[in-house]
């Protein structure tokens, strides 16, 4: 095996573990989105819904980017480049759907936006190291 190849497979197999590791958080912000989604829609809050389901679409941007990292590049300086801004994003609009959101009584709702919150700031790290 020439020294090509043997960086080839290294770097594949990194790529493949940063993504296995930011699946996990991805999936949290993927899932609970759709569940405050489905939360805000039986309050009848579209003024929710329309924050929740751009938390979604970023989530799943994300997603594929994370699925198209390219292989022969700094990872992490490609993922801070394409995938930081889209965490900054996410935070973003769930600092809008903590304010929008303020009257309505429902505490997992809250809790749920909380673990969002957490799973941005997991991303962040990974992309950041």
């Amino acid at each position: 095996m020439n020294t090509l190849s043997v960086a080839l497979m290294k770097s594949r197999a990194e790529v493949d573990r940063l993504r296995h590791d930011i699946r996990t958080p991805l999936n949290h912000i993927l899932g609970y989105s759709e569940l405050l989604i489905e939360t805000a829609q039986d309050h009848q809050r579209l003024d929710l819904i329309v924050f929740l389901k751009h938390i979604r679409d970023i989530g799943r941007s994300v997603s594929y980017s994370v699925a198209t990292i390219p292989t022969l590049v700094s990872e992490r300086a490609w993922l801070r480049e394409v995938v930081s801004p889209k965490l900054d994003s996410i935070v973003g609009e769930l600092n809008e759907v903590v304010a929008h959101a303020k009257n309505l009584d429902d505490p997992p709702f809250f809790c749920d936006l909380a673990r969002i919150r957490f799973a941005s700031e997991q991303l962040q790290a990974l992309v950041s190291d």
